[in-house]
């Protein structure tokens, strides 16, 4: 699909499965989801598009997992609720008015853009995803409730996350684990010391808003060492991450319930 303003449009369509298609080269988006619910895209190319590479307005209850979305602004939700955004690779990705979204496991990379924008987007969960070599690793505007934990951070110039005034009650840790800020914590705070796993000193989100890492990490997310090392060192890790774990389901079983309510 080459030179199209969409390489895949889908408008009120439902409970569809795109896999492993090339979407790149258009003049807009290379996937364009609008008032489509309950789709599966997978292992899909949509790259060196002119503006986005996976695009969702009004879009709930979809799930992507493992698609390509580089050279362009990545995965794009607007208006758009309820989706489970997983193992993608892409530039970044951007919230407006998206809701409880799941975001886990995700590659970032691009050092001229944003790792993940929240714009009037609450309730969302960010986890064990690696942004790397971006802007900024998350920036929060007008946004609430959610929870951002065990993340890897590896920032680009500014190296840091921001939170406006207007943006409230947002978590950067589940209580027990924080996320991997890179050598900007060691420029920040010299004398910090760590149990060879966490930090003993918060890590205090930049912007006027009241975010903190309380459990800031010493290794990156992604080694087992890591893994290893929380299991035994952090009274409670196997029990918060089992309920992370369960709460994902749940949400995926609702959404189940929800699907064939709608069939009827």
């Amino acid at each position: 699909m080459l030179n199209h303003r969409s390489g895949i449009y889908l408008k009120n369509s439902n409970n569809n499965t795109l896999i492993e298609n090339n979407a790149s080269y258009n003049r807009w988006n290379g996937i364009y989801l609008k008032n489509s619910n309950n789709n599966t895209l997978s292992r899909n190319n949509a790259s060196y598009n002119d503006w986005c590479g996976i695009y969702l307005e009004q879009s709930s209850n979809n799930t992507l997992s493992e698609n390509n979305s580089n050279e362009n602004y990545g995965i794009d939700l607007d208006n758009s609720s309820n989706n489970t955004i997983t193992e993608n690779n892409c530039d970044g990705i951007i919230l407006s008015f998206s809701n409880n979204n799941i975001f886990f496991g995700n590659n970032i990379s691009n050092y001229n853009s944003l790792g993940f924008l929240l714009d009037s987007s609450n309730n969302n969960i960010l986890s064990e995803n690696n942004v790397n070599n971006v802007y900024e690793g998350v920036l929060l505007e007008n946004s609430d409730n959610n929870l951002i934990f065990f993340n890897d951070f590896y920032e680009y110039k500014i190296s840091r996350s921001n939170e406006d005034g207007n943006s409230t009650d947002n978590r950067w840790d589940n209580g027990t684990t924080g996320n991997f800020w890179g050598k900007i914590y060691l420029i920040r705070y010299p004398d910090a010391e760590n149990d060879g796993t966490i930090w003993d000193t918060p890590y205090g989100i930049d912007g006027e808003g009241s975010g903190i890492d309380n459990f800031p990490l010493v290794s990156p997310v992604t080694t087992d060492e890591l893994i290893e090392g929380m299991e035994s060192k952090i009274p409670g890790f196997l029990f918060v991450n089992i309920l992370f774990f369960i709460s994902v389901g749940i949400f995926l079983l609702r959404r189940k319930v929800i699907h064939q309510k709608t069939k009827r």
